[in-house]
């Protein structure tokens, strides 16, 4: 079905036209949806914590990172479980169900575990403020992805 036209009727039934009624919303919609696609290939990149020392370890994060690029969801969460398992002091399962959170577009979720990603890198040895700052920036961007998809107040 094709978007409606700015001078159109609003499809929401309201009798105004589009670009008065609900025009503002549904961009803000899909600039939320565009921002978190690039907040997703942003934290993708910027999660070069993992230790080099251990091939498996950073395989099987790795690993997550790839299923979550490719849309395979669920089988990041799986790999994302065998990853706990494995590794289960390490903080590299936090962070990547973040970014599964951030995927799905449970965005409250998503903060949520990056900052335990956060308090994790604070609490430990080992992390760079740059990289703390990166997750930081990531949270900040979905904050403001949120704010930005609110309804406007009547």
């Amino acid at each position: 079905m094709p978007a409606p036209g700015r001078n159109d009727p609003c499809p929401c039934g309201s009798g105004k036209k589009y670009k008065k009624c609900c025009l503002a919303r549904d961009d803000a919609a899909a600039n939320a949806q565009r921002d978190q696609a690039a907040a997703i290939k942003t934290a993708a990149k910027t999660t070069s914590w993992v230790i080099a020392e251990d091939d498996d370890l950073d395989q099987l994060s790795n690993r997550v990172v790839d299923l979550i690029r490719e849309g395979r969801l669920d089988e990041a969460e799986k790999a994302r479980d065998e990853l706990a398992a494995r590794y289960p002091d390490m903080h590299d399962c936090i962070e990547r169900t973040a970014m599964i959170h951030q995927a799905r577009g449970n965005l409250p979720a998503a903060i949520e575990w990056w900052n335990k990603t956060i308090d994790y890198m604070e609490r430990n040895e080992g992390f760079e403020e740059d990289g703390i700052q990166a997750v930081r920036d990531i949270v900040t961007n979905i904050e403001r992805q949120i704010a930005d998809a609110a309804p406007p107040a009547p």
